[in-house]
Parts: structure tokens; C-alpha cells; sequence
């Protein structure tokens, strides 16, 4: 199925100090990285939802709502997208794989996406969302409630996405980074167990 891919790089890394999204990693900002992952999965199409910022040579949308979180990039990105289903990733996720991402895609069917799971958490940022995601966003917001936590069990209990777990080997593949500290470790041990992220 056809599908359109979205980096999610609108935050304002308060916790890290200075732009996630440009920070330097393998010789290339991580924003560039991410599209690069992206772009190996097949995406008909992929644009990056960055807030109030634009990136070079990369269809950029912009927030509706300043400031409103991730909630609000994944509005935008639903209501841009041309295919069925929407594939989302975090600029902040470095450990993501092309492959990882291709087979929750394979797991999707039309107007049901892909939640991956850890316990009783749910992985937003790295999942497949239908495009009939978006009313129940856009009701989320409207309520004020701007976790993607609650969204998702919404769309869960909806049959707008289905869960899947995470097997112990994928953890690493969410491997988060938001502090100074993070990405030291991060640089010290890129791929989780010493590979590269390539």
C-alpha cells in the first residue's frame, strides 16, 4: 500500500539545550538522517513537520497552534498527506531503522495503522497512523488533551490502529534522546550495542 511519510522535528528541545534537530551525527545533522530513513522505506512521499521552522530543501509544514506539541505536527501532517496511511517518526530517535519501519508499514491495512507497544506504553512517535486518525486528533486537542498517550488509546479502542508489541531485540530501535547525557551515551554506543546507525 502507498503511503506518505512525516519527521515530526517541530519541538523545542528545552531538555537537550540547543536543536535536536541539528545536531551532528555520522557527518550529517539528525534532521537529514531521519528524512534519509525515511526515504529508504518507500514513502511516495516524505515532509517534515517542523514547527515554526523551515529545513533546507524539505517541504515543511508549519504548526496551526504554536507551541502545541507533537499532537498539533501529527494534525498537520494528516491533514497534508496524500495517501491512506501516514508514517511518523521522531527527529529524536536516531536508533530507528529503515527496516523497522518498512515492517510495521507491512502490518497496516487500509484505515487501520500501527501502534508499536512496550508494556502499557505505547511508541507514538515511530507508528503508522490512517489517515482517519484525524478527527479523533483534532477532538483530542480541541479537549486540551495534547498527550499522544491519550490519543492513541482513542484510536486503539476505535480500530484505528492495532497494537504491536515490541519484541526485546526492537527495543533498542526507540532508544530516545533528549538531554546532554543521552546523547553522550548515544555517541559512545550509537547503534545500542555498538553498530552504526547504518
Amino acid at each position: 500500500m502507498e503511503f506518505s511519510a512525516v519527521l515530526l522535528a517541530g519541538g523545542n528541545s528545552t531538555r537537550m539545550g540547543q536543536d535536536k534537530a541539528a545536531m551532528v551525527i555520522d557527518g550529517l545533522p539528525l534532521w537529514r538522517r531521519q528524512i534519509g530513513v525515511l526515504h529508504e522505506t518507500g514513502a511516495k512521499e516524505v515532509f517534515i513537520a517542523g514547527g515554526q521552522r523551515t529545513f533546507d530543501k524539505v517541504e515543511t509544514l508549519e504548526d496551526d497552534v504554536p507551541d502545541a506539541g507533537p499532537l498539533t505536527g501529527l494534525i498537520v501532517s494528516l491533514r497534508r498527506a496524500r495517501f491512506p496511511l501516514l508514517l511518523v517518526l521522531a527527529v529524536d530517535l536516531p536508533a530507528m531503522t529503515s527496516d523497522y519501519l518498512q515492517k510495521l508499514v507491512s502490518l497496516a491495512r487500509p484505515g487501520v495503522g500501527v501502534m508499536p507497544r512496550r508494556g502499557e506504553f505505547f511508541e507514538p512517535l515511530a507508528a503508522v497512523y490512517p489517515r482517519e486518525a484525524l478527527g479523533l486528533a483534532e477532538q483530542c486537542r480541541a479537549e486540551g488533551q495534547r498527550a499522544l498517550q491519550v490519543l492513541v488509546r482513542r484510536l486503539v479502542d476505535s480500530a484505528l490502529v492495532r497494537p504491536c508489541d515490541v519484541s526485546t531485540e526492537g527495543e533498542q530501535h526507540f532508544l530516545n534522546v533528549n538531554t546532554p547525557k543521552d546523547w553522550e551515551a548515544l555517541k559512545k554506543n550509537p547503534g545500542g550495542d555498538g553498530s552504526s546507525f547504518r
